[in-house]
């Protein structure tokens, strides 16, 4: 079996701050007078009529009032995209900004979804016959007089899509400059019922007449894993002159030491984009970090401009289906392993009047060294749970505790070679101590600053493939420097796969082949790789040997057999991972607009005949499309459900008699009263006229849904081995003061296992 040395970060090439990816950006330190205001003269939107409610006239849409609006449809309106098309004052126009005033959530409207931008230099009087063309290099800052924070978006071409659940103020859209413009065109939607008034304000504005001139936004707030280069996007806002930028550096920000080796470039032409790159590294600290950079260029107006990078590293996602390791053996240095009353199978259960194996009472020397034996196999060490108690017979707290690993099999543990763990954290899971220890973490060491903590927390790191035992360096602060910590577990991640357990390798010295064994099990797909050497690499990384790939399992062993490398030594590992599922049954309700074959429906009693299940395209009320156009199945797909229904939709039969396991999957959107109507999943017996499994939902409800959501279900286990049916059921009550779209369903699967 081939063992390797503890995973490394692995350093990404690059994380873009534009609008290509997802951010927030600040106040730009361009001052608002540098360009011109534009009038806009007319505006038309398509479809619909324009909205001419007093209070709403042109000459009064763009005065900066959040309490007037734009040319937008009447109330009522539904239909998406909208287009807005405004006609500029007489002139050509070098136009650079647009200034917006989103204004998300109003009148039932949620969130802005995308803004298209295009602009014109055709004159005809029609404006919806001129030829709009996409703008370029596009941007969303806060200038000043904007909102305090632009919204968060992602920009792609000349689309801003938005992330914002809530966003209400003014921000800038600027774009490379385009001579001669008479006209804009805005393609926007947004996701609620109605498509009014979402866009509030607009203005234009000329292209400043400084030149050259940097434009940078002055703060950006990004999220990030761990290390990694940020670039800031640059614009020569000018239309004439070469921008010199001659010098970018960190200049300050209370973690400004997380931030290095700025590169930048020297020159921007006119209207030229460029980066500067800043490498981010947080080591292993989590939480907030600040920077500060300033570029130095010959900006008239400006000629040193500062940034604040602002960089949040959350708690990374704590790990789910990880496995208890036992801990078979361990020894303490110095200073002989405590074992009175404290077998080692007792050391790590969980309970707290247990030890691990500790120094004798009165030793006083420090630090601790204790080395912990894993058993047999391969072990994806991800994780170590621990119980540090603090105060205990004259001890003070924990001071320090260092992690390392290794994959070495040498007999006498503290002759093997312990590796630094990576990207380590201490997090809360389940049955860990509430709160967790107050803590510094520096590379793998932990450093306590609690005066007291007394229960189990969660020690996390990169997994570390092939994991044998495991070295915890530690010391304590009062004079006796034993039992400080009781239990330690040991974990492993599922990012390798299960381990195998390897029964027999052999060689054919006729054939000049070898045999590799293993145990396998059902469900399961295994690869088998193989290196000259133990690289200082996971050995998922590792080739494949031949075509040994994807082998499906034959329990309770697999066998394969090969050729004999040439090479003098080699090693060689089996890789399990689960087999994807399959679809057993799947139903995307576009083959036809009636009921598909085998599926059916049926009401209740008390219904009142308002509401009925039916299929195709969703129109009105309900979503703008179906989640995988063009058909859905919907409680009236084109209006809102009614008072007092009882209906239901059945799948045909589902055969289930061999599977191990089985989960239901589909898309929904769902616009339900809330506490008052409900829809439910139920499971059925198709053999057993139709009798109840198992109830998967009871209560499934929501209001002004955002999108459409995908929901996943495992089968309860009298499901299997069965033919079965799932029942989708809506029931409302007699009372309806609103209307609601109701329940729509689309991508109907069963997947085994």
């Amino acid at each position: 079996m081939a063992s390797s040395t503890p995973l490394q970060r692995i350093r990404s090439t690059g994380l873009l701050v534009t609008l290509a990816g997802s951010l927030c950006l600040g106040a730009s330190p361009r001052a608002a007078a540098a360009d011109t205001l534009i009038d806009i003269v007319d505006g038309v939107v398509i479809p619909g009529p324009q909205r001419d409610a007093p209070g709403s006239e042109h000459f009064l849409a763009w005065d900066g009032d959040v309490n007037t609006r734009t040319f937008s449809t009447n109330s009522g309106t539904q239909a998406a995209p909208q287009r807005t098309l405004l006609d500029l004052e007489p002139g050509g126009h070098l136009l650079s900004r647009i200034r917006i005033n989103d204004v998300a959530d109003n009148d039932n409207n949620g969130r802005m979804q995308q803004i298209t931008v295009r602009l014109t230099t055709d004159i005809d009087a029609d404006l919806s016959t001129r030829t709009y063309t996409d703008v370029t290099s596009l941007m969303v800052l806060s200038l000043p007089d904007d909102a305090p924070t632009a919204p968060n978006v992602n920009v792609t071409g000349a689309t801003v899509e938005h992330l914002d659940t809530l966003h209400d103020g003014f921000y800038s859209l600027t774009f490379d400059p385009v001579p001669d413009v008479t006209g804009i065109e805005f393609e926007w939607a947004n996701e609620g019922f109605f498509r009014h008034w979402t866009i509030r304000e607009i203005e234009a504005h000329a292209a400043p007449t400084e030149d050259p001139d940097l434009l940078v936004a002055s703060v950006v707030n990004l999220e990030l894993p761990g290390a990694d280069t940020i670039l800031i996007r640059l614009r020569n806002g000018g239309q004439s002159q070469n921008l010199n930028i001659s010098n970018v550096e960190i200049t300050g920000g209370t973690q400004q030491g997380s931030f290095s080796s700025v590169q930048f470039p020297g020159q921007l032409t006119p209207g030229g984009v460029g980066t500067v790159e800043v490498d981010f590294d947080p080591g292993n600290t989590l939480g907030d970090f600040e920077g500060i950079l300033t570029i130095s260029s010959d900006d008239p107006s400006d000629p040193e401009k500062t940034i604040t990078i602002n960089v949040t590293r959350p708690e990374p996602p704590i790990p789910t289906g990880d496995t208890l390791i036992d801990i078979v053996a361990g020894l303490v240095a110095p200073g002989p392993g405590r074992t009175a009353n404290n077998p080692p199978e007792n050391a790590f259960d969980g309970d707290v009047g247990t030890h691990t194996f500790m120094t004798e009472s009165d030793t006083q020397t420090a630090p601790q060294h204790t080395y912990l034996d894993l058993d047999d196999g391969l072990h994806n060490l991800s994780r170590i749970r621990i119980n540090d108690v603090a105060g205990n017979d004259n001890n003070g707290r924990m001071l320090r505790i260092v992690i390392r690993v290794t994959t070495d099999t040498n007999p006498d543990l503290a002759d093997r070679t312990y590796n630094d763990v990576t990207n380590m954290a201490v997090q809360k899971f389940d049955g860990d101590a509430e709160p967790l220890p107050n803590v510094i973490i520096t590379g793998n060491s932990i450093e306590h600053l609690d005066t007291l903590h007394d229960g189990f927390y969660s020690i996390t790191f990169d997994p570390v493939p092939n994991a044998t035992s495991i070295e915890i360096e530690w010391e304590n602060e009062g004079p006796f420097k034993h039992w400080n910590v009781r239990e330690i577990e040991a974990y492993s991640g599922t990012a390798s796969g299960p381990a195998v357990r390897i029964t027999d390798i052999s060689y054919n010295a006729f054939a000049d082949s070898i045999s590799i064994s293993w145990e396998s099990k059902d469900g399961n797909l295994y690869n088998l790789r193989s290196e000259t050497d133990l690289p200082n690499s996971p050995t998922a990384n590792w080739p494949i040997v031949g075509a040994n790939q994807d082998i499906v399992a034959t329990p309770p062993e697999n066998t394969i057999t090969f050729a004999r490398p040439g090479d003098l030594t080699r090693f060689y590992v089996v890789e399990c991972f689960p087999a994807p599922p399959v679809a057993v049954f799947s139903e995307n309700f576009d083959a036809a607009v009636a009921l598909p074959p085998g599926w059916t429906t049926g009401i209740n009693p008390t219904d009142t005949g308002s509401t009925a299940w039916e299929f195709g395209i969703p129109s009105g009320v309900g979503p703008g499309a179906a989640n995988s156009p063009p058909n859905c199945a919907a409680t009236n797909l084109g209006g809102a459900y009614g008072a007092d229904s009882d209906i239901y939709l059945r799948t045909p039969a589902i055969d289930l008699t061999s599977a191990s396991g089985a989960t239901l999957n589909f898309a929904q959107w769902v616009d339900i009263e809330a506490r008052f109507d409900f829809g439910q999943i139920r499971l059925l017996d198709a053999d057993a006229a139709e009798a109840e499994i198992a109830v998967l939902d009871m209560t499934i409800d929501g209001e002004d849904p955002a999108d459409w959501e995908s929901y996943s279900k495992k089968l309860p286990t009298p499901a299997l081995g069965k033919n079965v049916r799932f029942e989708f059921r809506l029931n409302t009550d007699d009372f309806d003061p609103d209307p609601f779209a109701g329940w729509y369903l689309d991508n109907v699967i069963v997947t085994v296992p």
